[in-house]
């Protein structure tokens, strides 16, 4: 008898961590070598390899789950992910996802050491990629709380669904009342989160013969959200080129390549505003990088 794709209708956030495993979104695309695209310029090729599946594994026979998680978007940016995390971002602004698919996760069984991928999550379904700014600042947003915030006027969000194991086409056709990219409001999101899953799921249950599992997500023995190593040199470097003062162009130029350049621009955000990248910061920058190297 058939066994028909059970949908859990009540979404799950995915925890940063689960046991030491940072569970990150990534692309489906892959390297020439096999490795995912998303992680191989962070961890390199040799350590993106995923965690293949088995002959026996039947992910579209697991039942479709709704989960969410964040992170920040200098590292939703390195991941390349979606579009809408490319460019310049702000403080308050944060990169939020919403998974609905069927999946398996498989983890390495031998040794696991720090920075190497332990898990891979095989799937298909669909993604919401949403870029969200806190306008007042200080709100604890969640991607499920998103929505009401703009919708309250405390936030400002834009999202993208992408298909995991599902073309552009055919997501085109069969979600003919909702738009693959806008402007996030209380309306949309509820049909991102209602009306689409069902509608993937039961796509999902037709189709099962002519589709295939794609890498979604990936568990790292690493937070690529708080390398704190990593991100307090970069924030040191900026400091220290803020106080000169230099230019951020020049900043960016004369930055070794482990320094998060991201993070570089932010902080030159932050403590020069939004000026040019060739325009030398005022002495009220300069001022405020000195006294904040004299005291660190």
């Amino acid at each position: 008898m058939k066994r028909k794709l059970q949908m859990k209708t009540k979404a799950e956030e995915t925890k940063p961590f689960v046991g030491n495993v940072n569970i990150v979104p990534v692309d489906t695309l892959r390297t020439k070598s096999g490795a995912l695209r998303s992680l191989a310029r962070i961890l390199g090729e040799a350590e993106a390899m995923p965690v293949a599946l088995e002959a026996t594994d039947r992910p579209l026979d697991s039942g479709f789950r709704i989960s969410g998680t964040d992170l920040s978007l200098s590292i939703a940016s390195k991941l390349n992910i979606s579009g809408i995390y490319d460019g310049s971002f702000s403080q308050n602004e944060r990169a939020y996802f919403l998974d609905a698919a069927a999946y398996i996760d498989k983890y390495r069984e031998d040794s696991i050491a720090p920075g190497v991928m332990a898990m891979t999550r095989w799937g298909v379904g669909f993604r919401v990629a949403m870029r969200a700014s806190d306008i007042q600042g200080g709100l604890k947003l969640s991607y499920a709380t998103v929505a009401a915030a703009v919708d309250l006027g405390l936030a400002k969000a834009r999202y993208e669904i992408i298909g995991v194991g599902i073309g552009i086409d055919v997501l085109v056709k069969i979600l003919k009342n909702v738009s693959l990219a806008g402007q996030l409001n209380g309306e949309n999101f509820f049909k991102l989160a209602n009306d689409v899953p069902k509608i993937i799921a039961e796509y999902i249950e037709a189709n099962k013969a002519g589709l295939v599992a794609q890498p979604m997500a990936a568990g790292i023995v690493r937070d690529l959200d708080s390398d704190r190593i990593e991100t307090a040199r970069s924030i040191f470097f900026a400091m220290y080129c803020l106080s000169k003062p230099w230019p951020l162009k020049t900043a960016l130029e004369r930055a070794m390549a482990t320094l998060d350049k991201d993070l570089i621009r932010f902080t030159y955000a932050m403590i020069a505003g939004n000026i040019p990248e060739t325009q030398t910061p005022d002495s009220d920058a300069e001022e405020k990088a000195d006294k904040w190297l004299k005291t660190s």
